[in-house]
């Protein structure tokens, strides 16, 4: 993990995805568990299992673990983390709590049925590249998008898709 103190009570944390992580326990009396809203409503059905990890690591990210945490500043984190291709910047605040996140993924499965919906309305052109967005503020609604990138033959076409 890559870490450098930036401007005035900033932390920026890099992670190449070389650290491991764990799922929150499930249990039938639900546990308070950390960054539990951020989790939920990120949750869809249909996903890839690289952005499960990697919001599994950001709600269990500890500040605390990390030297120049100062738990007297009442400052803001951000922290990015990456993997080969996906990308997150978390904002937390000094108790490890996720503010906001801006979140991107390069080349994921796109679900299922999405993919059905963009064959029915682009017959005949096949899935070049994708990027999934996707930006949490805690407390307010999520909003998620895919940008797909077509091509049929020599042709190429930009799709955007609302999800969320």
């Amino acid at each position: 993990m890559q870490i450098s103190k930036g401007q005035e009570n900033q932390l920026v944390a890099s992670n190449n995805g070389t650290t491991k992580t764990t799922a929150p326990s499930k249990s039938i009396i639900e546990k308070k568990i950390r960054n539990y809203d951020y989790l939920k409503r990120n949750a869809q059905n249909e996903r890839a299992l690289e952005i499960d990890k990697l919001q599994r690591e950001a709600a269990n990210f500890n500040l605390s673990s990390l030297a120049i945490y100062d738990q007297s500043e009442k400052s803001k984190y951000d922290v990015i983390i990456r993997s080969p291709y996906s990308k997150l910047y978390i904002k937390y605040d000094p108790l490890g709590n996720i503010i906001s996140s801006a979140e991107q993924y390069k080349n994921l499965k796109v679900p299922l049925k999405l993919s059905q919906k963009i064959a029915r309305k682009y017959p005949g052109w096949g899935f070049e590249k994708s990027i999934y967005s996707v930006k949490y503020r805690n407390g307010k609604s999520l909003k998620g998008k895919y940008n797909i990138r077509l091509r049929k033959g020599e042709k190429y076409k930009s799709v955007q898709f609302n999800v969320l």
